[in-house]
């Protein structure tokens, strides 16, 4: 038995931990990551300042580990498995007009 199927397998939780990944980048904003169920393909970030102060939310594909998946899969997405192992999760940008946009 395969461990995806065994966690598909297993007994389903009525509640989840509120989040599942947090995350500090070089300018001390926090990055909080929703916790994602086994069937959700994407997680719902949160960026704050360090004061607390919201900045914005975004999406971004969760990570399965290979053991999860039945093949292996390919993607030229934004991955946060990628990007957190190359010291970022993502570019937040700050216009001119102070309006804040994430790459």
């Amino acid at each position: 038995m395969n461990w995806r199927r065994r966690l598909e397998d297993s007994f389903v939780r009525d509640t989840y931990p509120a989040f599942g990944a947090i995350s500090v980048d070089d300018e001390g904003r926090i990055w909080v990551g929703g916790y994602p169920k086994l069937t959700d393909e994407m997680r719902r970030w949160t960026v704050l300042e360090p004061d607390g102060t919201p900045v914005g939310a975004f999406s971004l594909p969760v990570y399965r580990p290979a053991w999860l998946e039945d093949t292996e899969t390919v993607t030229d997405q934004p991955h946060e498995l990628l990007d957190a192992a190359h010291g970022r999760i993502a570019v937040l940008r700050r216009d001119e007009l102070f309006v804040e946009s994430v790459e």
